[in-house]
């Protein structure tokens, strides 16, 4: 345990490194041509700036690591992983269904988008018409990008959910979940501000939705983290939300950010957050009041 004093002062570190090192990376991918190094630097270098950011935090405020903890073989982390991983599967499915049934977005044939689409065509020129060797090379692609994915929200959420949430709650931040997913959520901007627009809506109408989105994510990613006591249950969340959301739904749409209405800053996925978030918000208190 650490104290206020001390909290509050690694999250000052946290946050001037954060600034820094977000700026040296959103700085590249603005300037880069090469879809390889956007691709390096977007997928992985900037997804883990927040854990580069709180180890230089942690060095710098003589703390150790031992409150990181990567635990698994627990019940409880057991059922948090599971939770993790059918969330984004049921928003996905409230939402885009939602969608798909009152026509706002098009239910087309699966097609890859996004990141598998860009995978898919550098494997291309290897990958044979049809057959088993097929089946074995999508069967691999997938598995790749869920490493992929695993490893790269194992960035953020160390910096997130493993350094900045508790040190919120031990400096006593008031709102240290609400807070914690708004400043996750805020961290996006500069590259939605400085993206084409979607669905012809200005980009600050795009990032207030993804706000709204993200910020709800965040609280159910702190409560996993804070519950089970590891870090394994918000990484899981969230490489799950990127796979689901970001990609598996999307490739039975026009793809990734196309819709106003699907996507992380789709009306319709922002609303089902807000929705199942306050819900769960609401029994969990009642839980609590039944309790005492």
């Amino acid at each position: 345990m650490v104290g206020t004093m001390h909290s509050k002062n690694g999250l000052r570190l946290f946050f001037l490194f954060l600034l820094l090192f977000t700026a040296l990376f959103d700085g590249l991918l603005l300037y880069t041509q090469s879809s390889t190094i956007l691709f390096l630097i977007n997928g992985f270098f900037v997804m883990w700036v927040p854990a580069m950011a709180s180890g230089v935090a942690r060095l710098l405020n003589r703390e150790d690591w031992h409150d990181l903890s990567f635990r698994w073989r627990t019940r409880p982390i057991g059922i948090a992983c599971l939770l993790a991983i059918l969330f984004p599967l049921v928003i996905g499915f409230l939402a885009y269904g939602t969608a798909w049934i009152t026509h706002l977005t098009p239910l087309l044939p699966f097609h890859a988008t996004g990141d598998l689409e860009d995978v898919m065509e550098v494997a291309a020129p290897f990958a044979p018409s049809a057959g088993p060797t097929l089946l074995l090379l999508q069967v691999g692609i997938t598995l790749l990008l869920t490493i992929i994915s695993v490893v790269a929200a194992a960035g953020e959420e160390i910096g997130w959910r493993g350094y900045m949430l508790p040190r919120m709650i031990e400096g006593k931040v008031p709102g240290a979940i609400i807070i914690s997913g708004l400043i996750w959520s805020l961290w996006h901007w500069p590259q939605i501000l400085f993206s084409p627009p979607i669905a012809g809506m200005p980009q600050i109408v795009t990032a207030s939705i993804f706000l709204v989105t993200i910020t709800a994510l965040g609280c159910i990613s702190a409560w996993l983290r804070l519950h089970s006591e590891s870090m394994w249950p918000p990484i899981i969340l969230h490489a799950a939300w990127n796979i689901i959301i970001v990609e598996l739904f999307n490739d039975f749409t026009q793809g990734v950010d196309t819709s106003l209405w699907t996507g992380e800053p789709g009306i319709l996925v922002a609303g089902t957050m807000v929705l199942v978030v306050g819900l769960l918000a609401i029994t969990r208190v009642k839980g609590s009041m039944t309790s005492k």
